[in-house]
């Protein structure tokens, strides 16, 4: 059908426009879907060279941590200034990210440690 279409365009039969949109239809827009809000994080920390103080920040992170604790730490904190260098991503982004169920962060650093974020 495309052969033909471009065929009756190339001995001027058709238009170029016409034959333009009937080739490519317009697409039609997706729909936006609407995620599952999380409420609570999960953190878990893995030091290497320090078992114990791993275990300690573990045993104080075992249960999950309320995302309105999270808000409100994050609104302290002044990510500007390193928005540049360290941290690629903004504090709004970084909000949205952390409100939608199910996502997750594994970090490791050159000196072994280990940082998963799970919400949930």
């Amino acid at each position: 059908m495309n052969n033909q279409l471009l065929y009756e365009c190339s001995t001027k039969k058709r238009s170029a426009k016409a034959t333009y949109k009937e080739l490519f239809e317009p697409m039609k827009p997706t729909p936006v879907v609407k995620q599952k809000r999380a409420h609570f994080v999960k953190l878990r920390l893995t030091i290497p060279d320090e078992p114990k103080v791993s275990r300690w920040i573990n045993f104080l992170f075992f249960l999950p941590i309320s995302i309105l604790f999270i808000r409100i730490c994050l609104s302290f904190v002044k990510l500007e200034k390193y928005a540049g260098e360290s941290i690629p991503i903004s504090k709004q982004d970084m909000i949205r990210l952390l409100s939608v169920k199910g996502s997750a962060v594994h970090v490791k650093s050159n000196d072994g440690v280990v940082v998963d974020i799970k919400t949930i």
